[in-house]
């Protein structure tokens, strides 16, 4: 995943999922994991919905014919929007999906930028609680779970920058959350997760430490220590895809 998505000096941002599944309409932005299916689950899943409507004929009756036009309208744009080749499923991805043509937030942030040297409208979601609003935990200190920084050769440097900007932004002990990947760049020539300088990054978040210090095969032991076993935590955005990503990351 890192070598699709992340180049030569990536990051993942880990965040706590709390402010994506709170049930809040102040940012008219909603979140949705993605459905992987071929034509034929597609269509498994669809009867699903369509039984449950003759299920419930009697009672949607009596409901207001556009609340039901309505809501109708949305699950066919969030099926078309959120779903997926069965191909792509070990992304376990997540969307925010947000249509200011039906919604308008009074809160998102209309750009314009160049992604993938193309310039196209975007929309910035200020990191701002809105409790009154029922919106909590998208503040930088409650929204960040950890920094995960990618193969690259320069970890020292990117821990030193990533745990500056932490700190900035108001994260107690900041150094804790960032955390070097055990991948190895590809120009890399040292043990699994050593960069060409020889660091080696602390499992337990922390500066990278000297990767003469630990042979390839003690760092081998480490990177498979049971209590890494891995577990699904939070949603990851990564850019330039803008896609949001639900990884498995290891536990510490």
């Amino acid at each position: 995943m890192w070598r699709a998505y992340s180049g030569a000096t990536g990051v993942a941002l880990v965040m706590n999922n709390s402010a994506f599944l709170a049930e809040s309409t102040a940012l008219k932005a909603y979140s949705s994991p993605v459905a992987y299916l071929d034509d034929k689950g597609f269509t498994k899943e669809f009867d699903k919905v369509r039984s449950a409507i003759e299920a419930e004929a009697e009672f949607l009756r009596t409901l207001d014919r556009q609340l039901i036009f309505n809501t109708a309208f949305r699950v066919l744009m969030f099926a078309a929007l959120c779903t997926k080749h069965p191909s792509f499923a070990e992304e376990k991805e997540w969307r925010v999906i947000y249509c200011p043509s039906l919604e308008k937030s009074d809160y998102l942030i209309r750009d314009i930028q160049a992604i993938s040297g193309a310039p196209q409208p975007i929309f910035k979601i200020p990191l701002k609680d809105v409790p009154t609003e029922g919106l909590v935990g998208v503040e930088i200190p409650a929204l960040i779970e950890r920094v995960i920084i990618g193969p690259t050769q320069y970890p020292m440097a990117m821990w030193k920058a990533f745990t500056a900007l932490l700190t900035d932004a108001g994260v107690e002990n900041a150094g804790t959350k960032v955390f070097v990947s055990s991948r190895r760049a590809t120009s890399q020539t040292d043990a699994p997760g050593a960069s060409a300088s020889g660091e080696i990054p602390n499992k337990r978040g922390g500066p990278p430490q000297q990767a003469e210090l630990l042979s390839k095969l003690a760092w081998d032991a480490l990177t498979h220590r049971a209590d890494f076993s891995p577990r699904i935590t939070s949603v990851v955005i990564q850019s330039p895809s803008w896609r949001p990503h639900r990884i498995n990351s290891p536990t510490t």
